[in-house]
């Protein structure tokens, strides 16, 4: 089991990573989820060796790790697949296992190459791989020693959407199949969520909500971590008596008396009609099913979405259609 306690890198006045404690517990997956800038990568790089932390520590099953990285066996796969173009994917693929009597290298070439699903892309040449395949040879590649931890930072992000969801839904079935733990860095909520044991949430270098996803999902740490992983409508109220004004009426909430922000689950406005709710339509997407619409209302606005279209400026009728409101403390 991995486990990081109180890790700290600064650069300058920048603190990159600032006081993180996590574990990584063996045949599970934990995502480090937050935005760029956020010191996510950074904390791969420590925890591989490739930085040095200013204070904290690294434990593998209860000792410090502290050696460089070649002898750390962790495994770590970059968002750039960087594979030399002058070798096919079967060297790529072995190439950090010199070690290894030659007919045991192959086996093992073509054992992880199984497990990607390139069992028969041996004797390609990286130009002859599409960017899918390419990341595919890559996570191979890192595979290929059998590490002992599995990190990988952004694997998917220079992938087009449809792609991602599809690798997404392969690795998923792979992590399931493993009995390493894996250590996945993303912005991208939608592969949190659908990947991990345990999501830790990041932001200018500190851990603000660590949890299952189902927790996370349903009781955000803040304001910051809701509006992240998608509770995109809130709003600046007032916390009174166990009470919060919002624009469909006050509900009870569980805060301190005082200015606080409103948090609205996903769809829990939707657009009505004859909804009781109106405001202008400020912006306009059309999302493939429908309507993504932007409402300004009482000098707030909300993401909502309708199945008819509307153009900017027009009035936009809406109800509430769930209760559920998070408030935190301003």
């Amino acid at each position: 089991m991995l486990e990081v306690q109180s890790l700290s890198k600064r650069y300058g006045q920048t603190t990159a990573v600032d006081g993180v404690s996590l574990t990584v517990p063996k045949g599970s997956v934990t995502v480090v989820l937050g935005p760029s800038g956020s010191g996510k990568s950074t904390l791969l790089r420590l925890i591989a060796g490739i930085e040095q932390p200013d204070e904290g520590e690294i434990r593998w099953d209860g000792e410090p790790v502290s050696g460089p990285t070649h002898e750390r066996d962790f495994g770590l796969m970059f968002q750039t697949h960087a594979l030399f173009p002058h070798m096919d994917v079967a060297t790529n693929v072995g190439f950090g296992l010199a070690e290894l009597a030659p007919d045991l290298r192959r086996a093992r070439v073509a054992e992880v190459l199984a497990m990607v699903r390139l069992a028969s892309f041996g004797h390609r040449m990286p130009d002859q791989l599409s960017g899918g395949e390419a990341q595919r040879v890559a996570l191979a590649r890192t595979l290929a020693p059998d590490p002992r931890l599995l990190m990988l930072d952004e694997p998917l992000g220079s992938l087009d959407q449809q792609l991602r969801k599809e690798l997404a839904l392969e690795l998923g079935e792979l992590f399931a199949e493993l009995e390493v733990p894996v250590l996945y860095v993303t912005h991208d909520q939608g592969e949190a969520l659908a990947l991990a044991d345990q999501v830790a949430i990041m932001a200018a270098g500190k851990v603000l909500q660590r949890g299952a996803p189902e927790h996370i999902w349903e009781r955000p740490a803040s304001a910051f971590v809701a509006g992240f992983i998608g509770y995109e409508n809130q709003a600046e109220s007032n916390a009174a008596g166990g009470k919060v004004s919002t624009p469909f009426g006050p509900v009870s909430v569980d805060v301190a008396d005082g200015p606080v922000v409103a948090v609205f689950p996903p769809d829990s406005l939707v657009v009505n009609r004859t909804g009781p709710l109106s405001g202008m339509a400020t912006m306009v997407s059309f999302n493939g099913r429908g309507y993504d619409l932007r409402v300004a209302s009482d000098g707030t606005e909300f993401e909502l979405t309708s199945p008819e279209r509307y153009s900017v400026g027009d009035q936009v009728r809406f109800a509430a259609v769930d209760n559920r409101v998070l408030a935190y403390e301003r």
